[in-house]
């Protein structure tokens, strides 16, 4: 297994995976292995609070090390189609990840359609709401 390493899409193959951003082949060989480290946790830990939860994983932003950022849907339920940004930080993805599936329906009661969430600040939710429907909020754990 090549870890890090660009690889072209096999002809035929129905594969089902998130855009991964942020790693390129420019990058030292160490940084893009830990940084697919880094996805490969995230979505690890993803599916241990939540069954599946990683096939509802669109997109990985991994450009910035201290910056986990997915765009994911079935938030709010299993089919819940909603697309939202979260900003995960670099660590205890399982917590956050928990946080996150505990309280979203009452944040987005709160704040109205949930555009963006960060979870990266230690004690600090920032829930950004669309900005046709809502007013950005913080809240503390």
């Amino acid at each position: 297994m090549r870890i890090g390493v660009v690889l072209d899409r096999p002809r035929g193959e129905d594969l089902h995976f998130p855009i991964v951003t942020g790693v390129s082949e420019d990058l030292p060989r160490d940084q893009r292995e830990k940084r697919m480290q880094t996805y490969e946790e995230f979505m690890k830990d993803v599916d241990l609070v939540r069954g599946g939860s990683s096939d509802r994983v669109s997109e990985v932003d991994l450009s910035n090390p201290k910056d986990l950022r997915v765009v994911m849907t079935g938030l709010a339920s299993a089919n819940d189609s909603q697309a939202v940004t979260i900003h995960f930080g670099s660590t205890e993805f399982t917590g956050k990840y928990k946080m996150l599936v505990d309280n979203f329906s009452q944040w987005q009661a709160n704040a109205g359609r949930v555009q963006s969430i960060d979870l990266q600040y230690s004690r600090q939710v920032v829930v950004n709401s669309d900005p046709v429907t809502g007013t950005a909020t913080a809240r503390r754990k």
